[in-house]
Parts: structure tokens; C-alpha cells; sequence
């Protein structure tokens, strides 16, 4: 995966201020203690010339599995995602699980950065694989 975008910022640099955003929508109350809500999703473009016919951005996003699924209702999921230039076709996956607190604890992680990059570099692949 290359890292850089006209040289100026890197894809960790994205990559982190997307987290911020999610954070940042976290502690401001936006995903409830328990219960349902919305999902919350944050977009960055793919900053890598060379990928963009396979992935035209990435997400990051924080949601609810029906209950059908999960019956804990303070349980949270978040989903790292890339998703072809037009959006028609995702490939995600889990990267972290828990209640509010448990998850921004891992947001704020020192660890978290190099698990996310790790992730997105997978979902690449396999959206390359795929092209």
C-alpha cells in the first residue's frame, strides 16, 4: 500500500483523523450507551493513485447488530471498510467490539493505528484481488 499522497500526507494521516472523527462523535454522545441507533460513518478518499480503480475510499464506522444477533444491548461494533470507486461493492471487517467506553478506550489505543492500517491493507487486496 503506498503511503503517500502528492508526497504531503500520508495514508496513516487519514487514517487517523478519521478515527478522530469518530471519536470526537463518540464522546459527543452521538452512539447511545445502549440500545439502537444509527450507524455512524466517517469517509476518507483513497489517497493512492495506484488502488483507486480498486478502492475509492475508505470508512470507518461504529454500529448495532440486530438483536436477533447480538442481544446485549450496550454492545458495539467497529467496522473498517473499503469501497469500489462508485460504491456499488464493499468488502469489511470487525476491527474492534465492546460498550462505549471499551471502544474508545480502543480508539485511543497506541496499538489501534497499526490494527486499522493492517486492516484497510487487507480489505485492499482483497478488493484488488477481486477487480
Amino acid at each position: 500500500m503506498v503511503k503517500e499522497d502528492n508526497g504531503t500526507r500520508s495514508f496513516r494521516d487519514y487514517m487517523k483523523e478519521v478515527v478522530g472523527k469518530v471519536l470526537r462523535r463518540m464522546e459527543n454522545g452521538e452512539v447511545p450507551v445502549s440500545g439502537a441507533f444509527p450507524r455512524m460513518i466517517e469517509f476518507f478518499q483513497n489517497p493512492d493513485e495506484a488502488s483507486r480503480s480498486a478502492v475509492g475510499r475508505f470508512a470507518l464506522s461504529v454500529y448495532k447488530m440486530g438483536s436477533d444477533i447480538v442481544t446485549d444491548t450496550a454492545m458495539r461494533f467497529v467496522e473498517a471498510a473499503a469501497y469500489t470507486p462508485d460504491g456499488s461493492y464493499k468488502s469489511s471487517r470487525i476491527v474492534a467490539s465492546g460498550t462505549n467506553q471499551e471502544i474508545v478506550e480502543t480508539l485511543r489505543s497506541s496499538e489501534f493505528p497499526d490494527e486499522l492500517e493492517d486492516a484497510y491493507a487487507q480489505l485492499l487486496d482483497i478488493m484488488e484481488s477481486s477487480d
